[in-house]
């Protein structure tokens, strides 16, 4: 188990500062690149927040006292066995799979066999295609409706090898794009990670993106803070799995946002059975009529465990339809949190809430 170094006379911000300043003079005369510029804009807002608390009325169910406790340093990632990877392949089932340890991409992207109509670049390279990288600058302009979340901003400032998915217009996979986070300490040092993806599903694609974070040691002690932004154009249907195995000694952030053209339908399947602190924040937005969002969840935890589900969807237009259905075992001293909130246009969509 990692000793970890608790923060001492100074609070999480001033220490993430430090970490800022240390990444950017290492960048070499680099820091126009527009990564660089936009990791700046990301703790340029940063500085500006503060993390919330339980006074905040969408955090008051889950403290982060001891997530933002640690003096986190930057992930690395680590070798590890052939047996080790075998172990966290799942039998019989194959897909198009990146592999990141400790946040770092360690799957050469130009080596995948991407079928016709799928595209995955890291973020640092979609940065040099000039409409690519203002479509990006738009997508995180958006910040749902989990309020004070300043996990994103966190996000954005320390996001080392993001991903950008497209599927061209039409596309269909049979294969589902699979992002498996492991997380192996190694060090006498607690990390973190920022994993980011950004998913643009064009007119009419169909496929699944699966998120999977498997802990190789339940002591370790480390924190995972992911933000997806999702496009679904219209007439696409795109199923979002995501399915958390972390370390019971670690903490996890994930952040998802989904905007949604006419007559698509996005479908996100949640299931959380590691992590010590868990905080999930969906936020989906209609913005076309006959849009279908399907939100489903469920958790199974024990000990002192802690997941925190927080949903919100945005019908802005008429004629929309949302399903959502959470459901939870606890066991022991282990706690779990639910808020689902709906911004309904008139009376012409239609939302149905299953919570726990």
């Amino acid at each position: 188990m990692p000793a970890t170094s608790t923060i001492e006379k100074m609070d999480a911000t001033t220490w993430f500062s430090t970490l800022f300043s240390a990444y950017e003079s290492n960048l070499n005369g680099h820091r126009d690149h527009p990564h660089a510029q936009f990791r700046r804009a990301g703790f340029d807002a940063l500085v500006e927040r503060t993390f919330p608390t339980r006074r905040d009325e969408d955090w008051k169910y889950t403290g982060l006292t001891k997530v933002l406790a640690n003096k986190y340093q930057e992930g690395k990632a680590v070798e590890l066995s052939d047996e080790q990877l075998d172990n966290l392949t799942i039998q019989g089932f194959d897909s198009l799979k990146l592999v990141f340890i400790n946040g770092v991409l360690s799957t050469n992207v130009e080596d995948l066999p991407l079928p016709d109509g799928l595209r995955i670049l890291r973020l640092e390279e979609a940065f040099s295609e000039g409409e690519l990288s203002s479509w990006i600058q738009s997508q995180s302009s958006y910040e749902g409706g989990t309020t004070k979340n300043t996990f994103v901003q966190l996000n954005q400032a320390f996001g080392q090898e993001g991903v950008v998915i497209i599927a061209e217009p039409n596309a269909q996979f049979t294969l589902p794009i699979e992002l498996l986070y492991i997380n192996s300490v190694g060090t006498e040092e607690s990390h973190f990670s920022n994993p980011q993806v950004f998913v643009h599903a064009q007119r009419g694609a169909s496929f699944s993106i699966i998120e999977r974070y498997e802990g190789l040691d339940d002591e370790d002690v480390y924190l995972t803070n992911t933000v997806n932004r999702i496009y679904v154009e219209e007439n696409t249907h795109l199923h979002h799995y995501r399915l958390q195995l972390e370390s019971s000694s670690a903490y996890q952030i994930n952040s998802t946002f989904v905007q949604q053209d006419r007559s698509s339908t996005y479908s996100s399947y949640n299931l959380d059975l590691g992590g010590g602190i868990v905080r999930n924040n969906i936020s989906a937005l209609s913005k076309g009529s006959g849009t279908e969002t399907n939100l489903f969840g469920t958790y199974v935890i024990n000990g002192t465990q802690h997941v925190d589900n927080q949903t919100f969807i945005d019908h802005a237009v008429p004629h929309c339809v949302s399903n959502e259905l959470y459901r939870g075992v606890l066991d022991d001293k282990s706690r779990g949190v639910f808020n689902g909130k709906a911004l309904v246009f008139w009376a012409s969509c239609l939302t149905i809430t299953l919570p726990l």
